[in-house]
């Protein structure tokens, strides 16, 4: 058999602002990187829009890195291209991150005290995950969730205060 080749897919959200900030800050960073090298671009009379748009970068790059709401540090990561490590950034933990690319065991704590035991992860957005919980007979006895949540469970990323891999061992 013959491999079909397969439809392209539609970006989801996430991958999309990651493209917009990409974008956004290699602009910035080759505006910046034009004026500081070469400071003869901006007195340029042939080059009056490029004058205009490096100024401006060079004025309010700073404010659009923190509009987009991460650091120049976080920004670099983002550009790094490594996957792991941008999901890592937007959900704020290693296991967490790996629990979206690799179905395991996992366990977190939420501020309100719960453990959920759950197998894998799914970013819904920048605010929220969502849980594949465990079986309820699978649960820690002490500080479970409420309800079973067979279908998993929405869990907002600021209320999580730990995520371990592996709790009971590999």
């Amino acid at each position: 058999m013959k491999d079909q080749p397969t439809e392209p897919t539609e970006p989801t959200e996430l991958e999309l602002e990651y493209h917009i900030h990409s974008v956004i800050f290699e602009l910035v960073q080759k505006h910046l990187e034009l004026a500081t090298d070469n400071p003869k671009v901006n007195q340029s009379p042939t080059n009056g829009d490029c004058c205009l748009v490096t100024e401006w970068v060079l004025r309010h790059g700073k404010e659009i890195v923190k509009a987009l709401g991460m650091d120049e540090a976080e920004m670099a990561i983002a550009e790094s291209g490594e996957d792991a490590r941008r999901l890592e950034m937007l959900v704020g933990s290693a296991a967490l991150a790996k629990a979206c690319q690799d179905p395991f065991d996992y366990a977190m704590k939420l501020r309100t005290g719960e453990v959920i035991d759950f197998t894998e992860a799914r970013v819904l957005n920048k605010d929220w995950v969502h849980l594949e919980i465990k079986p309820p007979d699978e649960q820690p006895k002490a500080n479970r969730i409420a309800y079973q949540a067979v279908r998993g469970i929405d869990v907002r990323l600021s209320d999580i205060i730990w995520v371990m891999d592996a709790p009971r061992g590999s």
